[in-house]
């Protein structure tokens, strides 16, 4: 069988009210990354737009509904190679939300934590998409 790339769509939500953006802790259940930092995000469906999941995914892990964030772009992207042999093609699409929206731990075994943070002050370490990111849109750090 040959294998097939998988795509994950990640959200950077910038709170203006902040001056930050949102990062979680990966939890005990994330079959990659456990314990690393990453902006929310998840797998795409099959038939599913990408700005849909995003904002599926960020509801379903943070509680942040729609109503609350203005889409800003998509299309920075990243490419990521796992010691298990899955390679993932990470979407990132940009929202900013209301000032001072708070983000719920939705699902405790996949998330420890929410924290806004400033780009340059995302705690360490890195899932392996949000290094690459940071790494290739540096110029987005405040």
């Amino acid at each position: 069988m040959d294998k097939i790339p998988q795509v994950g769509v990640a959200m950077v939500v910038w709170d203006p009210g902040r001056n930050a953006y949102l990062v979680g802790q990966r939890g005990d259940e994330c079959a990659r990354g456990k314990g690393t930092w990453a902006f929310p995000g998840g797998r795409l469906e099959f038939m599913e737009d990408p700005e849909e999941c995003a904002f599926r995914e960020l509801e379903e892990e943070t509680g942040i509904p729609r109503e609350s964030l203005s889409k800003v772009a998509s299309g920075p992207y990243v490419s990521n190679y796992y010691e298990d042999g899955t390679h993932f093609v990470t979407l990132f699409v940009l929202f900013n939300c209301l000032p001072l929206t708070e983000a719920k731990i939705m699902e405790p075994t996949k998330c420890l934590e929410w924290r806004w943070c400033k780009l340059h002050e995302i705690p360490k370490p890195w899932f392996n998409p949000l290094a690459s990111f940071l790494d290739r849109y540096d110029e987005l750090r405040p």
